[in-house]
Order: structure tokens, then sequence, then C-alpha cells
């Protein structure tokens, strides 16, 4: 794995001041069709900005790599699981004396 620390000086707006940020950069290969490929098209640089300069770079990396597979869960989620048709997070109780027919049953009485 090839990877790159350093500090980033971020101009604020408007202010002649900096914001100071980490700046960790990993070296990969991207080869994912199988084919051969020119050596510079191969490999892709992925940038993370961080403001946490005590955490080891391996957890940087770690730790967005997971919040990649969060964001692509959530993702599959709301195309599969229909996430957002729920329009609201408030709970009620259930009705016990409530009477919900079983569909199987219905099919095999048929």
């Amino acid at each position: 794995m090839a990877v790159a620390d350093t500090t980033v000086d971020l101009p604020i707006a408007g202010d002649d001041e900096v914001f100071t940020m980490r700046q960790v950069t990993l070296l990969v290969t991207n080869n994912k069709t199988g084919r051969e490929q020119h050596p510079a098209a191969s490999t892709q640089q992925i940038h993370i900005l961080a403001t946490r300069s005590d955490v080891p770079v391996k957890q940087v990396i770690h730790r967005m790599g997971s919040r990649w597979r969060q964001e692509n869960y959530f993702r599959y989620a709301r195309m599969h699981f229909d996430l957002d048709s729920h329009d609201a997070q408030a709970t009620t109780d259930d009705d016990p004396a409530r009477l919900v027919p079983n569909p199987a049953k219905k099919k095999a009485n048929t």
C-alpha cells in the first residue's frame, strides 16, 4: 500500500486565515476489467481530508472505508427496502385483538 500523509492549508473565505487539515493520499490499483491497461491508467489516488492528527494513517484509511461501506449499504437499503416511504419515526402500540388474515391460509383454502 502506497500512502502519503501531509498537511494542507485551506484558505478561509474573506479572511487571511487558513484552516490546517491532514491529507492522507492512498495510491491503489484500478484494474477491475482484467484487461491489459497502460500503467498510468491502472492506478488511482484517493485523497482523504481529516482533522484528527492523533489517529494513525491505517486507522484513517480503515475509517473512511467503513464509512463507504455504510453509505453503500444505505443506498442499497433505500432502493430495495423502500426506506424513504416511512413518513414518521413514531410508533404505536399494537392491538392484540386485531385479526389479521394469513395470506398463506387464504391460498391454501382456495
